[in-house]
């Protein structure tokens, strides 16, 4: 038996492609910006917090068309992958002198390094300066905020860099559609995990007409997704994660118990189109 299993071992093919080490990923964003910081060859997050809240929109971009063919959750991780960045910043904290990350992620929208994230992924009045690191390992910081809505979660982002892979932008899906979610749920980066549309609905406030649009998705993801997108079956965008919300049966003495669901809230389609000017019409 241990001779069979030994030479299933050997024979067997490793992906090594689709390996992730994420320690490997981490320090990598954080020894290469802190290089770049170090060289003063990047914009501080200072200015880049200035833009994020005066940039409300801008020029419709210029979109990979998407394919018509079906894809398979498999097919769809290997022609997106390189479109997924893990997105986010550096600091140092008050207990020690070094540098320390905070990764989130993000979806690359152009060749020419127009990212898509969360509004809250750049809000960060603690970091020194923001960057992403692509599938391949390179390091690329933001040099501009271009638009960002504060409301619907989302900023539109540049790296420095060029011949980026680009995801196509879809048109909102049906409820009960499928859907693929690739995230970084607490630094476990590149997780791809499936489900459906859920719902739409308006985010809920204090105020009876609602929120923000939103799209519920029971694919699943966590903390550290936040920015990541959610793929259709053609593999275009037609989503980006925002919050996750836990519903639990009872509340003894303020605290919570018995958790019962996690409902997954992302930004839809129709309001990533309306942050690059382009009013949502049905294709």
């Amino acid at each position: 038996m241990k001779a069979i299993l030994s030479l299933l071992l050997v024979t067997l093919p490793l992906h090594a492609t689709d390996l992730i080490n994420d320690q490997e990923i981490s320090a990598r964003f954080l020894t290469e910006m802190e290089k770049h910081f170090e060289a003063k060859d990047l914009i501080e997050a200072q200015t880049l917090q200035e833009q994020l809240k005066e940039r409300k929109q801008c020029a419709a971009l210029p979109l990979t068309t998407p394919d018509e063919a079906k894809l398979t959750s498999a097919e769809i991780f290997a022609s997106r992958k390189s479109s997924i960045v893990a997105l986010g910043n550096i600091y140092k904290c008050k207990k020690c002198e070094h540098w320390h990350n905070n990764l989130a992620g993000g979806v690359i929208l152009t060749s020419d390094g127009i990212v898509l994230t969360n509004y809250h992924v750049v809000e960060n009045a603690e970091a020194a300066a923001f960057g992403a690191v692509t599938f391949d390992g390179s390091v690329h910081p933001v040099t501009e905020v271009l638009a960002a809505s504060k409301s619907a979660d989302l900023a539109l982002i540049r790296l420095a860099g060029e011949n980026f892979q680009p995801a196509p932008v879809a048109f909102d899906e049906p409820v009960g559609a499928p859907v693929t979610a690739i995230t970084h749920p607490d630094g476990r980066f590149y997780t791809l995990t499936t489900g459906v549309i859920s719902r739409y609905f308006k985010e809920r406030t204090r105020d009876p007409k609602g929120g923000p649009n939103r799209v519920a998705i029971t694919a699943d993801y966590a903390k550290g997704s936040s920015g990541c997108p959610i793929f259709n079956e053609h593999g275009a965008v037609i989503a980006l994660v925002s919050t996750t919300s836990s519903i639990y049966y009872t509340t003894e003495k303020g605290i919570d118990k018995n958790l019962q669901m996690v409902v997954k809230s992302c930004v839809p389609s129709d309001s990533i189109r309306g942050l690059f000017n382009e009013k949502p019409v049905e294709p």
